[in-house]
């Protein structure tokens, strides 16, 4: 006997499951739509930033701080002093140089303490030149040779020496020094025989040589005009000298002239 036959509807209903089921047709997104040819596109407009922060207002007029009367005297003064004009540096015709060298004469007269042989009061006639120069590491330290000329009846002396030379500045930026000098050398004097004793020193109107020595140390100022000329004066000038004829003190009053280079 054959079996029975199932109803139309529920073999449908499964055909329709199985073909559902079998094939799942997945589901894409639509295309893009593209504009038109010739179609303007608008870009899309950024997005929102927030607004800058305002700063709090500054007020235009502030509330000056409060100053003391002298602190307001100073400033005034500050502010008058810069608005004033530079003074114009004037060369000054006594101002220091780095000239070195230098030659001087100088005159005056000498007068014998104790010793000589001066038959007259008063002064004998000297004459004195000195050349030298100032040391390049010591400025204030000088060296020169000396001559001197001592002339005075009987006498007439003649004297060599070496010199040490110190000038230390008064007034630098006038050029103004204190002078010291230390001299010490050889002198020879000639001495008229007229007024020699003949027993002694031979005959009448014979001349006689004495050899010795002197020192002297001396104190005065000098200046230097322009850079060139040399001013000097030395009111005190002391020396001692020693011979065969005996030992003399001398003291002498000079002022004297140069030039610089």
């Amino acid at each position: 006997m054959a079996p029975p036959l199932l109803p139309l509807s529920s073999l449908a209903g499964k055909l329709t499951l199985s073909f559902t089921g079998a094939v799942q047709v997945p589901v894409s997104e639509p295309p893009p739509t593209l504009p038109p040819e010739g179609a303007v596109v608008v870009p899309a407009p950024p997005p929102a930033t927030p607004p800058p922060a305002v700063p709090p207002p500054v007020d235009p007029f502030p509330a000056a701080p409060a100053i003391s009367s002298a602190e307001m005297r100073r400033e005034v003064d500050d502010a008058a002093r810069r608005s004033a004009p530079a003074p114009v540096a004037r060369p000054s015709l006594l101002r220091a140089t780095e000239k070195r060298h230098f030659f001087s004469l100088f005159v005056g007269g000498s007068k014998s303490l104790r010793g000589g042989y001066a038959y007259f009061p008063g002064m004998d006639f000297k004459l004195e030149a000195a050349i030298g120069g100032h040391s390049r590491n010591r400025p204030n330290l000088a060296g020169a040779a000396v001559l001197q000329v001592r002339s005075g009846f009987p006498l007439t002396s003649f004297t060599f020496a070496p010199r040490l030379q110190w000038d230390v500045p008064i007034l630098p930026e006038y050029a103004i020094y204190l002078t010291t000098t230390l001299t010490a050398g050889y002198r020879f004097s000639s001495y008229a025989g007229g007024g020699i004793s003949v027993e002694d020193y031979g005959s009448p109107g014979s001349n006689i040589v004495a050899h010795g020595g002197v020192a002297a140390v001396g104190f005065g100022a000098s200046t230097i005009v322009g850079e060139r000329l040399l001013l000097s004066f030395r009111p005190v000038n002391l020396e001692v000298e020693g011979s065969a004829l005996g030992i003399g003190v001398h003291w002498d009053i000079l002022g004297g002239i140069g030039v610089i280079w």
